[in-house]
């Protein structure tokens, strides 16, 4: 089928929240005090809101084995390392996390915030392709968009450093004549993928087992319901900065990390990770420190954040959420994340010095491919491809040489490292004052 009947809900800021806003509003739910379909920054509050860890995942999985030869052209001494890393678009499995739980395996970040609005949900799984495919069909020959989750493994217009191969996505038609099936994504018309490609993402990750979900509204959300949604939401939050179940990505993660950027002792620092002979960082030898840095700028304004780790758009929602329940304490928290946004593009910025060229470049370069994905979606996909070209062009250069020698690497990434200490510093005091907030 095409598009289901009336649909007309794109666009948004990261695909999770953008993918909640838009299913929410198509299945008619509306925040009781505007009247109007509920907002990007109140799904992120209701979704438990943001954090602020260190991903370090650079394994070498032998992908050629799963996936043929690398796509993208490599050097013909190329390691297996580059394979992973350049060749197929992976990036460097360095990310700063910016969302709750980002990581999680499971379906909860959609079935919690779904049932603090009163939505029941429906989730199915199966190991089998053919199930996977009628899962997808019956729910929107029912009229219910789904839920996907999905490697981003073939996605070009993603990237890799705000999903380190986790992605969903809400699907809301299929054209079976045409092989096709059509993404409510970031964009404001629909991203299109082959039914193929739908299928190799959505079985890539193992554990997922072709997850899909879909959801069956309440007959109306009242006031009530949504500020006790809004305050849980803020509550998880708050209580996941102080005592993460998951702490490589929440607060101590990102101490963690802010201790191993500049670490030549330490098997996962930079310079061992990423450096040449003997940890050795610039000039020919350590052209490889290119891709943690890049990848932590993407992660922070570009991949699907809204700039600024996405803390503007939790202080958009704090400010809805002050409104909402008249928490006292909850805008001057929404101010305090505005400010830490401020630092956390200040980092951003300095991974990418822009007196290097190559480095002013990949900022304008990430910068094109999210701007054009939200302003064009779909329609630009050969513009957002040639992005992703384009950057890998500079991937390539800057692994033969970078435009720094040792001495003012290491100077960088110390740099970075303290700035990392400091914001660690912020967002735990900004947390504590979230909690005493939401009491």
């Amino acid at each position: 089928m095409p598009l289901l009947p009336g649909y007309n809900h794109f666009g948004g800021i990261h695909w999770e929240t953008a993918a909640l806003k838009n299913a929410l509003a198509y299945a008619g739910v509306t925040a009781p005090h505007t009247g109007k379909p509920l907002s990007e920054a109140m799904c992120l509050g209701v979704a438990s809101g943001i954090a602020a860890g260190y991903q370090f995942c650079p394994s070498i999985p032998s992908w050629e084995k799963k996936l043929g030869p690398p796509p993208l052209e490599l050097p013909k001494d190329c390691s297996l390392e580059d394979q992973y890393m350049l060749g197929y678009r992976c990036g460097s499995g360095i990310s700063i996390v910016s969302r709750f739980h980002a990581f999680s395996t499971h379906a909860d970040k959609y079935e919690v915030p779904l049932k603090r609005l009163g939505c029941r949900t429906t989730v199915k799984e199966t190991a089998g392709l053919k199930a996977a495919q009628q899962h997808l069909v019956d729910a929107l020959a029912a009229g219910k968009p789904a839920l996907l989750w999905c490697s981003s493994m073939k996605l070009t217009w993603l990237g890799w450093a705000g999903t380190c191969g986790m992605y969903s996505t809400l699907c809301c038609g299929l054209d079976e004549a045409k092989g096709l099936a059509y993404m409510s994504d970031r964009g404001p018309t629909p991203m299109e993928l082959t039914l193929d490609e739908l299928t190799f993402t959505r079985n890539r990750v193992c554990s997922l087992k072709n997850r899909l979900l879909t959801f069956d509204p309440p007959a109306k959300l009242d006031e009530k319901t949504l500020a006790k949604a809004a305050l849980e939401g803020i509550r998880a939050c708050a209580g996941d900065f102080i005592k993460p179940k998951l702490s490589t990505f929440n607060l101590p993660g990102l101490l963690d990390g802010s201790k191993l950027i500049a670490n030549p002792k330490n098997k996962r620092g930079w310079p061992t990770v990423f450096g040449g002979k003997g940890g050795k960082l610039g000039g020919t030898e350590g052209g490889r420190i290119y891709l943690p840095l890049r990848d932590m700028f993407d992660a922070i304004e570009t991949a699907g954040t809204g700039g600024g780790l996405m803390r503007p758009l939790y202080a958009d929602f704090l400010n809805e959420a002050a409104a909402l329940t008249g928490g006292k304490g909850l805008a001057a928290c929404a101010e305090q994340y505005r400010n830490l946004a401020k630092a956390w593009t200040a980092l951003a910025e300095a991974c990418l010095p822009d007196r290097v060229k190559p480095f002013k470049q990949t900022k304008s370069l990430l910068r094109k491919r999210e701007k054009t994905l939200r302003e064009k979606g779909g329609k630009a996909m050969k513009q957002i491809d040639q992005c992703g070209m384009d950057l890998h062009a500079i991937e390539m250069d800057m692994r033969k040489e970078l435009p720094f020698d040792d001495a003012q690497a290491r100077e960088l990434l110390e740099s970075i490292g303290q700035r990392m200490a400091e914001l660690h510093a912020m967002e735990t005091n900004t947390a504590k004052a979230l909690a005493a907030a939401a009491r």
